[in-house]
């Protein structure tokens, strides 16, 4: 639906992803928290959003392997973002709602974060005209506006999302 003041919001599908991973003999689902920190990193190695996932570098089999230590390091934020190469910026974020991410995220360099439900983790990162918010249970999404990349956040996790990361580079 066009906002009046920006025109179209809808977000652009840059590539679509699919997780169908398992860890614990099927007892924990999903690479989510190894893949948006992969996503992150190629991102701010770049210095620019990833157009195709060859660009994050890493296979799924290995984001598999990572994310097995990972979920056990979930009490421990930065040890778990050091495995994947970074460093928290700060200590992570209670989020209230979405604009409390985007807003953390806009006036935070270098502006990129994950973010998660109960159960799942994703990414954010901001640029001006060019926001991305990236899920590998659906792909990524591009939009010149938040609203577009809200909207689509929106869509499967609405009032679901509970904290947030910001990372940067060592």
């Amino acid at each position: 639906m066009p906002n009046i003041l920006h025109g179209d919001t809808t977000p652009k599908l840059i590539f679509s992803l699919s997780n169908p991973y398992n860890q614990a003999n099927g007892q924990s689902q999903g690479i989510c928290t190894a893949a948006s920190l992969a996503w992150c990193k190629a991102c701010l190695k770049l210095g620019r959003g990833v157009n195709s996932w060859a660009e994050v570098g890493l296979d799924v089999h290995l984001l598999n392997i990572q994310m097995a230590t990972m979920r056990k390091l979930d009490s421990e934020p930065r040890r778990q973002t050091e495995l994947a190469g970074l460093v928290p910026v700060g200590p992570d974020k209670t989020l209230a709602d979405l604009d409390t991410l985007f807003r953390e995220t806009k006036n935070t360099a270098p502006y990129i974060c994950i973010f998660w439900t109960s159960g799942h983790t994703m990414g954010y990162r901001y640029s001006h005209h060019e926001k991305e918010f990236f899920d590998m249970e659906q792909g990524l999404f591009r939009a010149k506006y938040t609203d577009g990349i809200k909207n689509e956040i929106n869509k499967n996790y609405q009032n679901q999302v509970i904290g947030m990361r910001l990372v940067k580079l060592p």
